[in-house]
């Protein structure tokens, strides 16, 4: 994992998302320098990027819209590597 095991998922919610509506959770990098990058793959396989935005503090906003019913796996990676319990499903 390197420094990908560092990183920490918040609020994220694993059921009760609706379709075309926005969802967002952060991640704390906990002082890891590097790259972070999402993607979300709908219950078809269809594969779209997450809107990954700085908050500040270490934080990060990862947001994403549902556009099918059903579940969701998002892939949280940190300089190409998956973080830990990646991919998370929703």
């Amino acid at each position: 994992f390197g420094d990908a095991k560092k990183l920490t998922i918040q609020s994220l919610q694993n059921k009760g998302h609706e379709v075309n509506r926005p969802c967002m959770f952060t991640v704390n990098v906990n002082g890891a320098r590097g790259r972070l990058d999402a993607r979300v793959t709908a219950p078809s396989g269809t594969e779209d990027n997450c809107i990954v935005q700085e908050m500040g503090d270490e934080h990060y906003a990862i947001r994403f819209i549902p556009r099918e019913n059903g579940v969701h796996w998002v892939h949280v990676r940190f300089n190409g590597r998956d973080i830990p319990d990646s991919p998370f499903r929703v």
